[in-house]
């Protein structure tokens, strides 16, 4: 009798062991899906705070590159700028003689509100110019001599952009870079060490019958990020280098009726160098990205 107990109990156990799997066997399909769809939100947000038409953190690098002449950033109006269309940009410009420091402001438009497509963004840096010996001077060529390297703060900053599949608002955007073989044709530009570039955000992703928000945080550290000094058409396809970083976010999704929260936390590696597209990995997916629009294909 007792034997037969034991087998009446081990048999009751293993009939669990195989519920349990079962069960959790069903929840899989649904749970990768979730975490599939999470991957692919985290890209569209990533993308578009990346891409320079979207006033991403590449926009940013085309700054750093337009500062790194005579000219600097200028005044823009009626330039037509894919996929938005018509873009225009103001600058105005307050330079501090005791510390070197230039406060420039970029207020940029660009689209039709009533469009596919709209961003309107308005970035807050702080500039200032060394020459070989590591002393700011107070123009980009001061005394007939280029700055060696640039100081390039970004402040602060705030946006709101519309695209076909996301809604954005910025919360809040900071980053410090340096920016060193300024006096040659190409520029090298790294995030200073505790100079991230990190951004905080509210992205809503739309779809039929879905509707996904992503209150979000990213960081991004550029690595040997190299570009044309002065910027130019097409400058996205002579730069070369990577982001690493990390994309957290509360995502909220909503299915018809449905409605769930997840926490989501991706690694994210973009390596530029591919002409005006980038491969970005994220959370182990891969993407195709183009670096003006911002658009992806899935790898």
């Amino acid at each position: 009798m007792k034997s037969i107990k034991l087998i009446g109990t081990g048999m009751i156990l293993l009939l669990s062991i195989i519920f349990f799997q079962g069960c959790k066997s069903e929840s899989n399909p649904l749970d990768s899906q979730i975490e599939a769809e999470a991957t692919e939100d985290a890209a569209v947000t990533v993308a578009t705070a990346v891409a320079s038409s979207a006033g991403g953190s590449l926009d940013q690098v085309e700054d750093i590159l337009n500062i790194a002449t005579t000219t600097g950033i200028e005044n823009q109006s009626g330039v037509t700028l894919s996929p938005f269309g018509a873009s225009s940009a103001n600058v105005t410009r307050v330079y501090d003689s005791v510390t070197g420091v230039w406060t420039i402001t970029v207020l940029r438009e660009r689209g039709n509100i009533a469009g596919r497509y709209y961003a309107t963004f308005s970035r807050v840096y702080n500039v200032q110019f060394l020459n070989q010996n590591n002393q700011f001077q107070r123009n980009f060529v001061t005394n007939r001599d280029t700055a060696y390297s640039i100081n390039f703060k970004l402040v602060s900053g705030s946006s709101t952009i519309k695209t076909p599949r996301l809604s954005h608002r910025l919360l809040s955007v900071t980053g410090e870079w340096i920016a060193t073989n300024t006096n040659t044709r190409n520029v090298t530009i790294n995030t200073k060490p505790n100079g991230t570039f990190t951004r905080a955000a509210s992205d809503t992703v739309s779809g039929e019958n879905f509707m996904r928000t992503l209150n979000n945080n990213l960081s991004l550290n550029f690595i040997n990020v190299v570009g044309p000094r002065g910027s130019g058409l097409n400058w996205q396809s002579k730069t070369s280098g990577q982001l690493i970083g990390t994309f957290t976010a509360t995502v909220t999704f909503l299915r018809g009726t449905q409605y769930r929260e997840k926490i989501i936390n991706r690694e994210i590696n973009i390596t530029l160098g591919g002409g005006n597209r980038a491969t970005m990995n994220i959370g182990g997916a891969k993407f195709d990205l183009d670096l003006l629009t911002g658009e992806f294909v899935k790898l």
